[in-house]
């Protein structure tokens, strides 16, 4: 029976006496997988840090209502379950600037600002994304029960993976 390896559970294998041959390779890079899966897990907003003098805002396209970023809570979406991932697109424009996520519903809106946790990893993903000159991409996203969000860089992916 099919399994995977129970410290990165990225490996795959088609079973325990593969995994036991496949290990002297795999321990290499064993570790640096758990931790890509583990993901990284966002600053509460209220945490946020904003340059001084600087308000980033978003218009929902769906309800035409505006926000503030610094009023802005991470929110899952009602129909999705905690500590599941699910596909958001994120839009970087530059070095400075907050990166604007998004759901397909525009339920989950939230930025994610300059020298916040996460903020150089998925910008690098972001700018990795040749689809749309290095300015958007999608990954996947999970909230768990405290609310906290984290984000999954190395999901990635390109705009012919999703229609929205």
């Amino acid at each position: 029976e099919a399994s995977s390896c129970s410290r990165c559970k990225v490996a795959r294998y088609c079973g325990r006496e593969c995994q036991v041959a496949h290990w002297k390779e795999h321990k290499h890079e064993c570790k640096d997988l758990a931790a890509c899966s583990l993901g990284v897990k966002l600053d509460p907003p209220n945490k946020m840090k904003l340059p001084f003098g600087m308000n980033y805002g978003s218009v929902s396209f769906q309800t035409g209502g505006a926000s503030n970023a610094e009023g802005i809570e991470y929110k899952k979406p009602r129909n999705m379950e905690y500590d599941k991932k699910f596909v958001v697109k994120v839009q970087a424009t530059g070095d400075h600037v907050p990166i604007f996520v998004y759901d397909q519903t525009k339920k989950c809106e939230f930025y994610i600002s300059p020298g916040q946790t996460g903020f150089q990893e998925i910008l690098t993903e972001i700018r990795n994304e040749s689809a749309w000159q290095g300015q958007k991409t999608f990954m996947k996203v999970s909230f768990d029960r405290s609310g906290t969000c984290t984000m999954y860089p190395e999901t990635a992916g390109v705009k012919a993976h999703y229609t929205w």
